[in-house]
C-alpha cells in the first residue's frame, strides 16, 4: 500500500518533510473531488484518539480513522490538513482520482 502523505508529524519518520512546509494558501485543483473520494470509503481502522492539528498546535474533535481504497492508505489527519491547509498529497493518488 502507498501512503497519501509522508510527513514526519504523522509517521514519526525523522527524514520525512514537515507538514508545516507543505501548507499552501492556494486552493488545490479538484480539491472537492479529492475530498469526496477520500470520504467515500468505510473506515478501515478507528483509533481511540483525536486528530492533532499540527499547524495550530491543538487537539481537534475529529476522531482518528484510517481508510484505504486497496492501493492507497490515508487517515483523518491527511483529510483534515488537506482540507484546512491545502497540504500536498501523493501525486499518484491525485492523478488516480483525476482519472475517475
Amino acid at each position: 500500500m502507498k501512503f497519501v502523505t509522508n510527513y514526519r508529524e504523522f509517521n514519526e519518520e525523522q527524514n520525512a518533510p514537515s507538514v508545516r512546509s507543505e501548507v499552501s494558501a492556494h486552493e488545490i485543483l479538484q480539491k472537492e473531488n479529492i475530498l469526496k473520494y477520500m470520504r467515500s470509503f468505510e473506515d478501515d481502522v478507528v483509533c481511540p484518539s483525536k486528530v492533532y492539528d499540527v499547524i495550530k498546535n491543538k487537539v481537534t474533535t475529529v476522531p482518528l480513522v484510517y481508510y484505504t481504497d486497496g492501493e492507497f492508505i490515508w487517515d483523518e489527519r491527511d483529510i483534515y490538513h488537506f482540507e484546512k491547509y491545502n497540504i500536498r498529497l501523493n501525486s499518484e493518488f491525485v492523478h488516480k482520482i483525476s482519472m475517475i
